[in-house]
């Protein structure tokens, strides 16, 4: 047991001395911290390239802790923070599971990150660039 004496020093003791010294008002007992309460958002994520699978992102508030995983073995993710261990929620697992599968069949829908002007510009110069036989396609 952690006490506090009179004096304000803080120590560990056995219980039976501890319980002494605290009916003799000589000490008070030191309380331990509450476990914090988590705050976890759990995250699916594209890979950063096409060729790089999507992952599940975990992250705690409470301590900012970050976790990332991804492949096959993602939805067994254990995310350990705040003195607590937590898996993957089920619904969350279930919509990785389908997000993997479909990156790993080439279905994924993934958003142009070039615009539709730009690539009207980019095909006008490759129409030029081949026009002048500078390229061969």
């Amino acid at each position: 047991m952690q006490i506090q004496y009179n004096g304000g020093r803080i120590t560990h003791v056995q219980s039976d001395i501890g319980l002494d010294l605290i009916a003799r008002k000589l000490a008070v007992e030191v309380k331990p911290a509450p476990k914090p309460t988590p705050n976890t958002t759990w995250e699916l994520c594209l890979g950063a390239q096409v060729d790089q699978p999507p992952y599940i992102k975990a992250h705690c508030s409470t301590c900012a802790q970050i976790a990332f995983c991804g492949g096959e073995t993602a939805p067994a993710m254990k995310f350990l923070h705040c003195r607590v261990v937590e898996t993957v929620p089920p619904v969350t697992a279930k919509q990785y599971v389908k997000m993997y599968r479909d990156w790993k069949n080439g279905k994924e829908p993934r958003p142009s990150s070039v615009s539709p002007e730009q690539r009207e510009i980019e095909q006008k110069r490759i129409e030029t660039l081949k026009a002048r036989r500078i390229i061969q396609i």
